[in-house]
C-alpha cells in the first residue's frame, strides 16, 4: 500500500490524502484502485493504561489501468450516490428554510 504526499502542514494525527492499493491482475491487464482518505487519529496514555481514538473515511477516486503493452491510463470513479444524497440534503434545507420563512411571515 502506497500513501500519497500530504500537502501543507501535517497534524500529529492527520492521515495521508490518497492511497494506492496493490494492483489486481485480470488477464493481461492490471487495475490499481486509488482512494481518498480523510480521517483523524489520536490517543492518550495514563498511569492505568491508554486509549486510542480514530475516525476514517475512504472514498474511491480512480482506477489506474495498465495495458499489456505497458501504457497506463487513469479512469475516474464518479460517486453518484454521494452526489444524489448531497442534492437531496440541499433540497431539504431549502424546503425547511421556505417553510420557516412562511410560518414566520404569518405571525
Amino acid at each position: 500500500m502506497r500513501f500519497g504526499r500530504h500537502k501543507g502542514g501535517r497534524d500529529a494525527g492527520a492521515l495521508p490524502r490518497t492511497v494506492e492499493l496493490p494492483p489486481v491482475v485480470v488477464g493481461e491487464r492490471s487495475f490499481r484502485p486509488v482512494a481518498r482518505v480523510a480521517g483523524w487519529q489520536g490517543g492518550q496514555r495514563g498511569p492505568a493504561g491508554g486509549a486510542v481514538v480514530a475516525w476514517l473515511r475512504l472514498a474511491p477516486v480512480a482506477v489506474v489501468v495498465r495495458e499489456p503493452d505497458g501504457r497506463e491510463h487513469r479512469v475516474a470513479v464518479i460517486d453518484g450516490t454521494g452526489a444524489a444524497l448531497r442534492g437531496i440534503g440541499a433540497v431539504a434545507l431549502v424546503v425547511t428554510a421556505v417553510c420557516w420563512a412562511i410560518r414566520r411571515a404569518m405571525r
